[in-house]
């Protein structure tokens, strides 16, 4: 059961590492037995949990009884919170502090998922194009930092702004959540931010959820995961398919 095994941190780290791993057990007490999986791994399973359950929280806000217009705002600010802790792990950040860097490196890793690649990627790159404008990394940090406090702060540094933003994302967070969990098992140095990296294990459900779905294999949870990701429909929902039972969705 326990062939996934993310990479033991730098030995710099192991101290300090060694002093939060019981509580990464601890959390899972009643899920797994002790020597299913070692705490790095499992504070690994359950980030994926965290983002699994925002993609689920994102696909019900975004479900066809709901007109896109009425929950875009709300379902990508969840989002952008799975992006900011992706991005949180990939950073090692241990403090509360500078999300929107931890927000702009998960992007940064979405467009491209390489240990060595994407520190090279700029704020100015464009991560994805609606059939109406592009977005680059910070046009998608200021609108997360709009949706994200009452829509009521400038908005002034986004150029323009379309409700098909979300629709383009499944396919790009699956291939980016898989190249991270993929490279989990051999990059000492993710491995080690994500020992940083400030999470608190406050509840054993998304461990449980993750187990349950995707390790019944555990060579292939990482492409397990990314095909429940790449499967979810963010899709524009009209405000006439509501009233036409379907009919006018974009």
């Amino acid at each position: 059961m326990g062939e996934y095994r993310v990479s033991p941190p730098s030995a710099e780290y192991m101290d300090e590492w060694n002093l939060e791993a019981p509580a990464w057990r601890f959390v899972a007490r009643g899920v797994v037995t002790d020597d299913a999986f070692d705490p790095l791994t499992l504070k690994a399973i359950y980030v994926t949990g965290l983002i699994l359950e925002s993609c689920r929280a994102v696909d019900g806000l975004l479900s066809p009884k709901n007109p896109t217009p009425t929950v875009f705002y709300p379902a990508f600010a969840v989002f952008a919170s799975a992006i900011e802790l992706l991005g949180r792990c990939i950073n090692g950040n241990a403090s509360h502090r500078n999300t929107g860097n931890d927000l702009a490196t998960g992007f940064k890793w979405l467009h491209r998922p390489d240990p060595l690649e994407f520190p090279c990627v700029s704020d100015t790159q464009e991560v994805i194009a609606t059939k109406n404008y592009p977005y680059t990394i910070a046009d998608l940090v200021a609108l997360r930092n709009f949706a994200a406090h009452g829509q009521a702060i400038n908005l002034s540094e986004i150029r323009t702004f379309d409700f098909l933003v979300l629709g383009e994302f499944p396919p790009i967070l699956s291939r980016g959540l898989r190249g991270y969990l993929e490279a989990l098992p051999s990059s000492e140095g993710l491995s080690t931010n994500l020992a940083k990296a400030s999470i608190a294990p406050f509840r054993n459900n998304p461990i449980f959820q993750v187990i349950w779905e995707f390790m019944s294999d555990p060579q292939a949870f990482p492409s397990k995961v990314a095909a429940t990701i790449s499967q979810v429909d963010w899709t524009y929902k009209s405000p006439l398919s509501q009233l036409l039972g379907g009919i006018g969705a974009a």
